[in-house]
């Protein structure tokens, strides 16, 4: 009898965010490599992540390759808002049961940021009595408290913590994205924690520079660029209005993205007749790849939230097998993990303008290569080894 894996996924291609860039590699990896006695079937949304970036695809897609099938669930439209995000979840976790209705599996996976998918999964491996594997790309109930109200946290915090418990106790093994997770999660399972991270894709590896002058400057204006969310996490709108002002003249910002806190940002810029930063809506990765080129510098930056503390953002990976200089404000695991292992990146604690300043005239206008650091964190690599986990513990 043939063995059977649900992958549950809020996001996959071509939606442009972290889950659908860890996912989509990770599946086709899996289908690699899981003998032919295994069927992977995914469960996914149609692309819903930016209301600025909208394609179709096929509500159903069998590989041409065997054993895989990948179905796409109608979600109603909606935008960043969190009750636009729990209406969306919950087309989803409806659409999810009436797909698995009167269907057999021998394991359910799921790769989950917000809670919700890592706990509907467990319901989904507890009702079909399989086995659990989860992927785990943040701490939701810590992000919380620091985004939701204080008041509102504390009448939610008990559903959530019980929610996050009753997901976690029922799986077999868990996958953290970051390190300084595991801390966290060793009291609330039995599970067997890994710590696979995220990884550089091959098509951002040693980006090629377009022509520019000494020190990579085109006209003496340095071109600076932020690619990837921009919400709350980010705080994007506390930080770069400030530092465009004070490198008016010196300095052209590009931020491409889109996200809840998109409005606010450009608010911002608008009210400091700000004319040094310009806006792009997401596009494609082959696009993308033109805009690092022409980049001299790569900006990223987290919010000055405690729970980001244990993050580690999948934007490090991305940027540093670039080879391009990168210009990085952040805190706690990930600041330490940058300053340790990435060439060329100048990293000042999040939110610290000044600091950011000082560090950027410290950082060499100049690509270089990061061949240890790429060689440890190959997206293909770290794929192949929770692959393996996977098909272990789906025949364990």
């Amino acid at each position: 009898m043939k063995k059977r894996i649900l992958f549950l996924s809020f996001y996959y291609e071509p939606d442009l965010c972290a889950g659908s860039f860890r996912v989509t590699p990770l599946v086709r990896t899996l289908r690699d490599l899981a003998p032919e006695d295994v069927e992977i079937e995914v469960l996914t949304t149609m692309p819903n992540r930016y209301a600025t970036f909208q394609q179709v695809r096929p509500k159903q897609e069998e590989s041409p390759k065997h054993g895989l099938c990948i179905s796409r669930l109608p979600l109603p439209p909606h935008r960043s808002g969190m009750w636009d995000q729990a209406k969306s979840f919950l087309a989803f976790a409806l659409g999810v049961w009436r797909h698995v209705k009167g269907k057999r599996y021998n394991l359910v996976a799921a790769s989950s940021s917000r809670l919700m998918t890592a706990f509907l999964a467990s319901q989904v491996a507890g009702a079909k009595k399989a086995r659990l594997y989860l992927d785990i790309r943040d701490i939701f109930v810590e992000n919380m408290e620091d985004v939701v109200p204080h008041g509102l946290f504390r009448i939610v915090r008990p559903l959530f913590g019980r929610l996050e418990r009753w997901a976690y106790q029922r799986a077999d093994r868990i996958n953290l994205i970051s390190p300084a997770f595991v801390e966290y999660f060793t009291p609330l399972t039995r599970a067997r924690l890994t710590t696979h991270t995220n990884g550089i894709d091959e098509e951002f590896l040693g980006v090629p520079n377009s022509e520019a002058a000494p020190g990579g400057k085109r006209n003496g204006i340095l071109k600076i660029t932020y690619a990837g969310n921009i919400g709350e996490g980010q705080g994007l709108e506390q930080v770069l209005p400030k530092l465009a002002v004070l490198l008016r003249g010196s300095a052209q910002f590009e931020v491409i993205g889109d996200g809840g806190r998109r409005r606010q940002l450009q608010a911002e810029l608008a009210r400091l007749k700000i004319d040094n930063v310009v806006w792009h809506p997401p596009m494609e990765r082959s696009q993308l790849l033109g805009r690092y080129r022409e980049a001299d510098v790569l900006f990223l930056h987290l919010n000055r939230y405690p729970a980001f503390r244990r993050l580690l953002p999948s934007k490090i990976f991305e940027y540093a097998g670039t080879g391009k200089p990168i210009w990085a404000g952040l805190c706690g695991f990930s600041k330490a993990f940058a300053e340790k292992n990435i060439p060329n990146c100048a990293v000042f604690e999040s939110g610290d303008v000044k600091e950011a300043m000082d560090r950027l005239d410290h950082l060499k206008i100049e690509s270089v290569p990061r061949k240890t650091f790429v060689e440890q964190y190959l997206r293909r690599t770290i794929n192949e080894a929770m692959a393996r986990d996977i098909l272990e513990c789906v025949g364990g």
